[in-house]
């Protein structure tokens, strides 16, 4: 179940749906076209005006480009495109800072902050407070203020802080990381004293909205990478034993791994909040969107399109691979438990789950893939790959290729993606999986490396694995072709330290380095856990070992590059803005 919210008509400001199974509409008018702030008069004005915050969720960043930026430009991912600027966008060339990408994120995002600031600025215009709590509202918009300067700072280290209505030529100087940082602290911790657990009750009943939780598991996420893991630790540990779901269930791991990334579990007991999407309205701006347009319409398109960019043809685009590495480091053991998925003896169900590759079939006896075939939706046979009409962009699918899985409905039957390119599975931002694994990282880091483990077998547990003390490798050795570097992901990662009970910090980072990986592969956020583990120093042996499996972060990776460049026009533009060293 989700609840999709739109904008329609400003007489139904105040009116919400009520809550059902389907993917209901909240349709109201977007407020954001309003100039003036004698608009703000009535508790419902503003409430319609955070409508149109949730509203920016739409555009092109959160439902393609999001999940690219962080996964596809870290050693997860990389591009086979014809479109040679996204080729060297993820391969850290960056010919172009004005590449679309890069312009449509950062304007994305401080779209969105344009709209919290709307909220922020106008609340205390309304005199009188009846239906809705001003905290509340006040709380969401700083909530999703916060992340939203989050992502900007583990982008761009150092892009403009901007708290206010921004008049036209307004020219915002650049605001350090540290200070950045501070600022999504302060708001974050609002919204945490402000918002509900969940929306189970009250004016917004049913829907999914930021919470406490997710304020919480912000400030978990800001601070670790602030490098103040005991205070991380705190409020990782908060959402883990007292945090609620978005659909108001005490969070817990679900049963099968799937569940994180289908359409027919969406919402559930291990999700802080996820992204609401939907089968499309046959809008025909859909992923113009992407850097053309802002989706930003009286019927804006709901679909998710990051599917779209990472499927292999014919079915999708196939712009982006999954790096060969993730396989091989998959399946460096088997199972000793059945799952929902597999059976003990097979590889880790989150590989099938995660990733398309030639073997699966031979992996996972009975896998089902859905692709597009021959004018219809069928379930794909092995052979079938090798075959003309399997391809990316025009390159017949090689034994080593490697596609994502996660989030593009290869599990899906019979319904027709192809025909209207629908895609309306949600994204998990924030879910219980990985802040156990952030939680298992804070506690490594201030000292407790027994904490570590025990919170890494909790997490591998789930995908029926034995505890790390108890675990038998499989051989997974690796030659990449690329980098002629051999590669065991065994031996060099430190599971044999830990399964000797003698271990240090640095083993027990180097399996977290593989485990992190296989539970969040391609959920965003890799690159910049890499940036917090240190491939910035390209003297570290963890560097080297990043470069070993990873081409591009031989070849043409730089210190100064853990940071994507400002967009060229943003510098050139504004004389308070420097461009990021090194670039």
């Amino acid at each position: 179940m989700k609840r999709i919210i739109t904008i329609l008509s400003v007489a139904a400001a105040a009116a919400l749906l009520a809550p059902s199974c389907s993917k209901g509409l909240l349709e109201l008018e977007n407020p954001n076209s309003l100039s003036s702030s004698t608009a703000y008069t009535y508790e419902t004005d503003l409430d319609a005006a955070l409508v149109g915050v949730y509203h920016a969720f739409n555009g092109g960043f959160f439902n393609a480009g999001m999940s690219i930026i962080f996964g596809s430009q870290s050693d997860e991912g990389y591009s086979y495109s014809p479109a040679m600027d996204l080729v060297d966008f993820v391969s850290f060339k960056y010919p172009n800072y004005d590449q679309n990408w890069n312009v449509t994120q950062w304007k994305c995002l401080y779209n969105q902050i344009a709209r919290c600031n709307q909220v922020i600025t106008y609340i205390d215009n309304v005199e009188e407070w009846k239906e809705f709590s001003k905290e509340q509202i006040l709380g969401q918009a700083k909530a999703i203020r916060a992340w939203d300067y989050y992502m900007l700072a583990m982008l761009y280290q150092h892009p403009p802080y901007v708290d206010y209505i921004a008049p036209a030529g307004d020219q915002p100087a650049q605001t350090p990381y540290e200070t950045l940082c501070e600022k999504v602290i302060e708001d974050a911790k609002y919204a945490y004293d402000n918002l509900p657990s969940d929306y189970q009750s009250g004016p917004w009943k049913g829907q999914y909205r930021v919470t406490k939780w997710f304020a919480a598991t912000l400030l978990g996420r800001v601070n670790m990478n602030s490098g103040n893991y005991a205070e991380a630790a705190k409020w990782f540990k908060d959402v883990i034993d007292n945090g609620k779901s978005v659909g108001g269930e005490k969070l817990a791991l679900v049963d099968d791994y799937l569940w994180n990334s289908d359409d027919s579990h969406e919402n559930n007991k291990e999700a802080v909040f996820e992204l609401q999407f939907a089968k499309g309205n046959a809008n025909a701006g859909y992923f113009a969107a992407y850097g053309w347009g802002w989706n930003d319409g009286a019927t804006p398109d709901h679909r998710n399109w990051r599917w779209k960019l990472m499927c292999p043809s014919p079915v999708g685009w196939g712009d982006f691979c999954a790096e060969t590495w993730l396989v091989y480091a998959f399946k460096n053991e088997k199972t000793v438990r059945d799952t929902p998925r597999t059976k003990a003896g097979q590889f880790d169900q989150r590989l099938e789950c995660s990733l398309f590759y030639l073997d699966i079939w031979k992996d996972y006896p009975g896998h089902a893939q859905w692709q597009w075939v021959d004018g219809y939706e069928e379930k794909v046979d092995a052979g079938e790959l090798e075959a003309p009409g399997w391809y990316s962009n025009g390159s017949y699918w090689t034994g080593d290729r490697v596609f994502t899985n996660k989030y593009t409905n290869w599990y899906g039957g019979d319904y027709n993606v192809k025909i209207a390119d629908n895609e309306p599975t949600n994204v998990r931002i924030f879910r219980l999986g990985e802040i156990l694994m952030d939680y298992a990282e804070c506690l490594a880091q201030t000292g407790d490396l027994k904490g570590a483990v025990n919170q890494i077998d909790i997490v591998r547990a789930r995908a029926g694995l034995a505890k790390l003390s108890e675990r038998e490798p499989v051989p997974a050795v690796w030659t990449n072709p690329l980098t002629d570097e051999v590669i065991d992901f065994n031996k060099d990662y430190g599971y044999a330290a830990i399964k000797s009970g003698s271990y240090t910090l640095a083993d027990v980072m180097n399996v977290l380095d593989i485990e992190d990986m296989k539970e969040t592969c391609y959920d965003s956020e890799r690159n910049v856990n890499l940036r917090r583990w240190g491939v910035g120093d390209t003297s570290s042996a963890f560097y080297k070992r990043v470069a070993a499996r990873s081409s591009k972060y031989k070849n043409q990776f730089a210190p100064h590059k853990v940071w994507i460049p400002i967009p060229q026009s943003e510098v050139k533009n504004n004389p308070n803005l420097d461009q990021i060293e090194g670039y």
